[in-house]
């Protein structure tokens, strides 16, 4: 409980950042002239600035919009490419299908829903990092490296 509570301040602390940051590239010098811009009262929107109050959806929306930048990066540091938004199923079922041999290779013990939650996560990590097929193989290396290293020290 304590991490989740860790996780939901740090996220917070993160936003507040990335709302700063974006306040300042959109031209806004204080977060009282963004504030007066948009018709958000200052209070609010400097506590969430600050990250002293969290965000709500419908206010992520209306920063995003007058900020000119995505919700996606507001919440997370990254942004979606249009292009990169719609799966590509022969390129899951192939990690799928990589980590399944190599999991059963090393004769690790892992669940098939782990070895697909495991191959949606390289997925994401090779779409999200644009990388090459020599990208691919060092991004499944890596988790089931990490895999094995927690197995082994467990």
């Amino acid at each position: 409980m304590a991490n989740d509570i860790k996780q939901l301040y740090s996220k917070k602390d993160a936003i507040s950042t990335r709302l700063r940051e974006a306040r300042a590239s959109a031209g806004y010098r204080f977060a009282k002239d963004f504030s007066g811009a948009i018709d958000i009262p200052y209070i609010t929107y400097s506590q969430h600035e600050s990250g002293k109050r969290s965000v709500k959806p419908e206010q992520l929306l209306i920063y995003s919009e007058n900020l000119k930048v995505s919700v996606q990066w507001l919440l997370t540091g990254h942004d979606v490419d249009v292009k990169s938004d719609q799966i590509d199923i022969s390129l899951l079922f192939e990690i799928y299908d990589q980590v399944l041999r190599i999991v059963q290779s090393m004769s690790l013990s892992m669940s098939q829903r782990d070895i697909l939650k495991m191959s949606c996560n390289i997925y994401n990590a090779f779409r999200s990092n644009k990388n090459s097929e020599a990208g691919l193989f060092k991004i499944i290396v890596n988790h089931l490296a990490e895999l094995s290293l927690k197995k082994h020290l467990a």
